[in-house]
């Protein structure tokens, strides 16, 4: 992608969308006709994207930078960060499916370059090609699970119990091989600041 400043081609954007899981495989002249309605900004590092009960308008993508941080208000006046996006991922997919108004409120926790596609070009895609249907559903359904279970355990477990399955998981992750969870990962399972 072209840097700031200069707007990118059609088939640039094409290429560039082509390579996100959203749209991988996607006939390249459906790509081009969505890239000629794109646009890309850039975003300082808490810069608020979109907020909650703004129009649901446009997807957008994380072109470099970020991640980006979906959050939703807490009912005691905190935030659970319910998804983040890096380079080639995208974000404020519910909305576009759904017509209605955000839920959530999106800010850049770095420096981000974005690419905003208007919902109707990008449902003209879903409906063509059904995996990117698939695919935006499969997104959505993500989330709402993530805050099910958030909700779950907060309703279920107090904060002791919620300490030691995040203590169990490290373990588990540790045994497998995997990475420790990073901090944010913490933050978004424990109600309480956490570092």
């Amino acid at each position: 992608m072209p840097e700031s400043g200069s707007r990118p081609t059609a088939r640039a954007i094409a290429e560039f969308l082509a390579r996100t899981s959203l749209f991988t495989g996607v006939d390249s002249h459906l790509l081009v006709a969505l890239g000629a309605r794109a646009q890309c900004v850039d975003v300082a590092e808490g810069d608020v994207i979109y907020r909650d009960d703004d129009r649901g308008d446009r997807l957008f993508v994380v072109v470099a930078g970020g991640p980006v941080e979906t959050v939703v208000a807490g009912a005691r006046g905190g935030e659970l960060v319910i998804a983040q996006a890096g380079p080639l991922e995208t974000f404020g997919d519910l909305a576009i499916l759904d017509e209605a108004r955000r839920t959530d409120t999106a800010r850049a926790a770095a420096a981000a370059r974005l690419m905003l596609l208007p919902r109707d070009a990008v449902l003209s895609v879903a409906c063509t090609k059904p995996q990117v249907m698939g695919r935006l559903l499969r997104g959505v359904g993500t989330t709402v699970r993530r805050i099910i279970d958030h909700a779950t355990e907060s309703a279920v477990f107090d904060l002791h119990e919620r300490i030691i399955l995040a203590l169990v998981e490290i373990e588990a992750r540790t045994e497998r091989g995997a990475p420790a969870p990073t901090l944010e990962e913490l933050q978004q399972q424990l109600p309480v600041p956490v570092g």
